[in-house]
């Protein structure tokens, strides 16, 4: 009898081929259970794939991740803040590590969908548009949209042709500059509600796609108003130098200003602010001086322009910062102007995208703004453009205030964390800016 040789070989070929697969399947199988048991590069590409940003993921270990979480795709861990090493002691900056259940992004998901979906049916049907629809956390625990109708207590004069608001709190004191904004009757605040009911009672069974799984998460609605203070605009004369304060920029032998805000000092004798401040009229383009109180051209130079970003989409702002380089004999501080000469604490952390796009409608995450024109005013994030790193917050603004910090401040979290660089009013009510984590990696700079 004949042995068939081929026969034979073929099939432990086959047997062995099976067996490499079967291993394969197991450790596939054993690293999901267990994600931690891969490899760095594998680790840092499954979160990659789960949508964590290049920042976080430079921070994030998996020693870090698996101290907040035994599972990263249930739970998907990222660095919400990045906190200096002047304030942590430490040698080098430390970060802030937090989780998002998979669940929570379900919610947030369908809360945001239907979030815009609601201002779309109320602007559609009023001519009120100034409204802020955005997502909060519930009583119960779950995800709410709330309409906010925002008023004031403010009333407007006109000062030698300049329109004005009296803030009727404070005695009457005309304390800042600033354009008007409609407060709803309350003939508008009942159509709403009613507009905001019956789409909610259409709208409100949200279907959003989970991981391939289709979920349909239910949404609830409510409208509320809300009055806003505005206060301060912080152009007393700072010395140190800090964030928050009043800058105007001169060209050399000219009597023309823009006028704007600093942001906050990064590096040594480097100061933050908007890129247009710094778009003058003048055949030397390069040569910019930084004036801080700016009572004339003269007697007040604090720095002179660095670099410039300043870019344009259909003339529409999306990219809009700058530095500026520090005189040797002016002090700096890296801290965020109080009203009437003073510092009220230092930002000695950012807050990191991954954070920002999580926060996204959450109406419990509070950003400040600060700016000259209309001075301390805060809000929540509306609003997310990852493609041009742009943030908009709920805070009011108004020209002057380009170039002003947007943080979130100690009640929410120590220390304070800067956020962003404002750069645009885009509506009434609205403020948008620049990424910080963006501006610092731009210019190859840090807080510390």
């Amino acid at each position: 009898m004949v042995k068939d040789h081929g026969s034979s070989e073929g099939d432990a070929s086959d047997r062995k081929e099976q067996l490499s697969k079967k291993a394969k399947d197991e450790t596939q199988q054993t690293l999901e259970r267990n994600p931690y048991l891969m490899g760095k590069r594998r680790f840092i590409g499954l979160l990659s794939s789960l949508g964590v940003s290049g920042l976080s993921l430079s921070y994030l270990s998996q020693e870090n991740a698996a101290a907040k979480t035994d599972n990263p795709k249930k739970e998907i861990p990222i660095t919400s803040y990045i906190v200096s090493k002047e304030y942590s002691d430490a040698d080098q900056e430390e970060p802030v590590v937090e989780t998002v259940p998979r669940e929570e992004w379900a919610e947030i998901i369908a809360a945001e969908k239907l979030s815009k979906d609601i201002k779309k049916e109320v602007v559609s049907q009023t001519e009120y548009d100034d409204i802020y629809s955005g997502v909060r956390t519930a009583n119960n625990g779950g995800k709410e949209v709330v309409v906010k109708l925002i008023s004031t207590d403010l009333f407007e004069i006109e000062i030698d042709g300049v329109t004005e608001k009296v803030d009727k709190s404070e005695g009457g004191q005309v304390k800042y500059e600033y354009s008007s904004t409609k407060s709803p009757s309350e003939e508008e605040v009942q159509t709403i509600r009613e507009i905001v009911s019956e789409a909610s009672q259409s709208l409100g069974t949200v279907s959003i796609d989970l991981g391939g799984d289709t979920e349909k998460v239910e949404i609830p609605t409510t409208v509320e108003t809300d009055k806003e203070k505005l206060i301060g605009k912080f152009d007393d004369k700072y010395r140190p130098v800090v964030g928050g304060i009043e800058q105007r920029v001169y060209v050399r032998r000219s009597p023309y200003h823009t006028h704007g805000t600093t942001c906050s000092t990064a590096g040594w004798g480097y100061m933050l602010t908007a890129g247009h401040n710094f778009d003058l009229p003048s055949d030397d383009r390069n040569y910019r001086r930084v004036h801080q109180p700016s009572h004339g051209a003269t007697g007040n130079f604090v720095g002179e322009r660095d670099e410039v970003i300043f870019e344009q989409v259909n003339d529409t702002v999306r990219r809009d910062a700058a530095t500026w380089i520090v005189e040797d004999d002016i002090r700096v501080q890296q801290c965020i102007a109080s009203e009437g000469g003073g510092c009220r604490g230092a930002f000695y952390s950012i807050v990191t995208e991954d954070k920002i796009k999580s926060e996204v409608g959450n109406l419990s995450y509070t950003m400040e703004k600060q700016g000259t024109a209309t001075g301390r005013t805060d809000g929540h994030i509306t609003e997310w453009e990852p493609d041009w790193n742009n943030v908009t917050i709920s805070a009011d603004s108004d020209k002057g205030d380009s170039g002003g910090p947007m943080y979130v401040d100690p009640e929410d979290h120590n220390p304070y964390s800067l956020a962003g660089l404002a750069f645009a009013n885009p509506e009434n009510g609205r403020t948008r800016g620049m990424s910080i984590e963006w501006v610092l990696d731009e210019f190859g700079l840090s807080l510390s």
